[in-house]
């Protein structure tokens, strides 16, 4: 299954791939922040790991979740 692209006049939003490594660490760098289930300070093997997770939902149903448990 090929994840649909959407573009709107302001965004354009697609699933994740292994490229975007770099802006996943940066989102979850600062260990201060704290926004639902969205802990920073994150190693980056959890890194890998949520990124990972994140790929192979959008694979299986074309959207990601963003509740998981990161151990």
């Amino acid at each position: 299954m090929t994840a649909p692209v959407l573009h709107t006049k302001r965004l354009n939003f697609w699933g994740p791939e292994a490229g975007d490594r770099s802006a996943y660490a940066a989102f979850y760098a600062s260990s201060d922040v704290t926004v639902g289930d969205y802990r920073g300070g994150r190693s980056a093997e959890e890194i890998d790991v949520i990124l990972a997770s994140d790929r192979a939902h959008w694979q299986r149903h074309g959207f990601v979740l963003s509740e998981r448990v990161v151990a």
